[in-house]
Formats: C-alpha cells, structure tokens, sequence
C-alpha cells in the first residue's frame, strides 16, 4: 500500500481515501507536509487538513468570479473530500460537525458548479427520511437499470459519488448512493444508529427507485464498498427482488472484526472506537462492541441466491481473505464470483484503497453484463 506516512497504517488510509474520492498526489502532500515530524497530533491533522481545504475554497471562489465555473466546481469537490480527511482521525464531536457541515455545503456547491447531473435526494423509510446521491443511468432522462449503493464504516455517500463518478453511467446503470441508518448525514445530523438488518432500508430504497420515471422498476440490484458491502450482501439474502449484488470487500464478521481491532488499535487509532460509538449509538465502548455483535453474516446468507460478486484484496488488514472466503462458500447462488486482487497485480489492500480503479471498472462491468446493459465480448 502507498503510505504517505510509513509504518503508520491509519494516518496512510486516511490520505488513500482521500486520494480514491479524487484528490492529487501533490495536494495531499501539501496538506500533510506539517505531519511527518514526530508528535503531531489529531488535533495537528485536523488543523492541516482543514488549512488545505479552505485554501482550495478561496482559490474556487476566486476562479467562479472569474467565469471559470467548471473548474470551480472541481475544485469544490477536492476541498470537500479534504474536510472530510479532515475529521476523520479526531475524537470531538463538536469539532467532526463542523467539519462535516462545511463538507457537504462544499460538496454541492462542487456538484452545482461542475454540471455533472447528480441530483441530491431523499426517501422515507422505517427509520425516517434517508437523504442519496442520484448518478443517473442515461442523461436523456430514459429509464434504465439502477443500484442501491451504500459507503462503509467511515464513508459518506458524497466520498463514494467522487469514488464511484460516472463508472456506471457509462454503462447505462443509474445508482442511488444512500446515507442509511449509521451513515454521514443520518449518523451526525439525525443521530440515527446502524441497524444488523439492512435490508430495511434497503426495501425503502427500492421502492422509491421504483417510482423514478428513469429507472426499470423490475431491475435493481444492491452494491456497497467495505462495511457497505456486508450491509448489500445482508440485503440481498433477505431481499430476492434484487436482481444482483456486489461486495466491494467481504465482510463476515464485522463485530468479530471490531472487537479483534479494540485492544490493539485503541491507543494508536482511537477514532476507530469513537467511529464505532457512534455508528452503533453507544457512549461507551462496552455497550457498542456488544451491540456490534449481531453484524455477522455466519448462517445468514441462504436466502441469496442472485448473481453475487465480491472482490477483495490478498492482504486486507480489516477483514482477512480467509474471512471473506469464508462467508463467500456460504453464498448457495449459482452465479457468484469472487475476484481477489493480489499484491503481485496490485490492489491487493482493503478494498484496493491505493488502487481503487481496476477493482471500480471491473465491479462495473460485472454489473452491467447482469443487468443486461452491455454484452459479453
């Protein structure tokens, strides 16, 4: 894995997300220049990171008043993605907000002024409304197949447009990237928990999909990356009218995994056990490994029995190769695929976190050729 900072596995991830949801080499590197020296704090991070995106601000700002929209609007995105970096590594909740407030007027601001087509959404459902992303699948307004894409542990849906863009658009898929329970705005402005069962939400999510006049109601399937991924591979299993679904990244075991990463991690990652709080709703460690136990798809997964792909990394650190083997045998449907990428070819780190795109294109692909988009060679 490419580690800006060597030897610091969490602090090297951050800026990897970063550079997945489309910042440059050389801007995060100016954003961490502080950061290398020994001693530099969570709170050291914040403050660069935040430095850099304000910059990015007034530099947008200044290019908008000169006539250079687009490029504005581009370079609103990258601030955005540089705020969310930002708060990713600190404790304070008054302090994550703010930032995260500012990341999403940023963020539309961006998506306003780059004219990209994306239309910010929302839906009711059992846990109240649920706000998305909407890439549509054609830009005639046509209907066309569509996915329910959900962001991992310590994602946005505005991180995963920037991730995703227009890799399914080009194949003629639409996709709703969605904030459910647990996740970016839900999580901070409506203070709305995870759920084990999502396949709540994601029933929600198909039938609002379903009353879009540019979707094929009788084809949509059901995607996510890392804890999203187990939150599609549980949807599925307890959903059949998805017609397809994809992992990026196995999960089995999330619980498993949390309480595995507690000790070790505790003293040199701590934003982990705070993420975790409040993904699970809980002020305390104890009360949210407890609750995060029942984040296990062991002897869960036989009702999936759709077109199923996972795609994992050889040398995943958060859910190991055997794990997401493990839970893959499990899976009774006949078309299933799991895609492993090694360190030989590269990508072969969570969810291909420093080389996201052949792991992206070939997700894709997958998907169109099972919804019928495109055809086989």
């Amino acid at each position: 894995m490419f580690e800006l900072f060597p030897g610091d596995y969490s602090r090297s991830q951050a800026v990897n997300m970063g550079l997945r949801s489309g910042l440059q080499i050389g801007e995060a590197m100016r954003a961490a220049s502080d950061l290398a020296k020994d001693g530099s704090s969570a709170w050291d991070w914040y403050a660069s990171w935040r430095r850099f995106a304000e910059q990015q601000v007034d530099q947008a700002e200044d290019e908008f008043a000169e006539g250079f929209v687009i490029a504005s609007g581009e370079r609103m995105l990258r601030a955005s993605v540089g705020l969310y970096v930002a708060q990713a590594r600190i404790p304070d909740r008054r302090h994550r907000l703010d930032a995260l407030r500012e990341h999403w007027r940023v963020f539309d601001l961006g998506i306003e002024r780059s004219r990209l087509g994306y239309e910010r959404v929302s839906f009711d459902s059992p846990d109240g409304e649920l706000p998305a992303w909407w890439i549509p699948g054609s830009t005639d307004g046509s209907p066309t197949p569509a996915l329910v894409y959900y962001p991992g542990f310590d994602l946005d849906k505005e991180m995963i447009v920037l991730t995703l863009r227009d890799s399914y658009q080009r194949r003629g898929i639409g996709v709703l990237i969605v904030d459910g329970p647990g996740i970016g705005e839900t999580l901070w402005l409506q203070q709305m928990p995870s759920r084990y069962d999502y396949e709540v939400p994601s029933r929600a999510a198909r039938d609002y999909l379903k009353t879009r006049s540019d979707v094929v109601a009788d084809n949509i399937g059901v995607a996510g990356i890392s804890l999203g991924g187990y939150y599609a591979t549980r949807s599925a299993a307890f959903e059949p009218s998805f017609v397809c679904c994809s992992a990026w990244a196995g999960t089995r075991n999330f619980g498993g995994n949390m309480r595995r990463r507690w000790d070790p991690q505790s003293q040199t990652s701590p934003e982990v056990n705070h993420q975790l709080m409040a993904v699970m709703g809980k002020d305390n460690m104890r009360d949210a490994l407890e609750r995060v136990i029942d984040w296990n798809l062991t002897g869960q997964v036989g009702g999936l029995h759709m077109p199923y792909l996972m795609v994992h990394g050889e040398l995943d650190r958060q859910s190991t190769l055997a794990e997401a083997k493990a839970i893959f045998r499990e899976i009774p449907a006949e078309d299933k695929t799991l895609r492993v990428f090694t360190a030989g070819e590269g990508g072969a780190e969570h969810c291909q976190i420093d080389e996201p795109i052949a792991s992206r294109e070939y997700i894709s692909d997958w998907t169109a050729l099972r919804m019928g988009t495109v055809k086989p060679a």
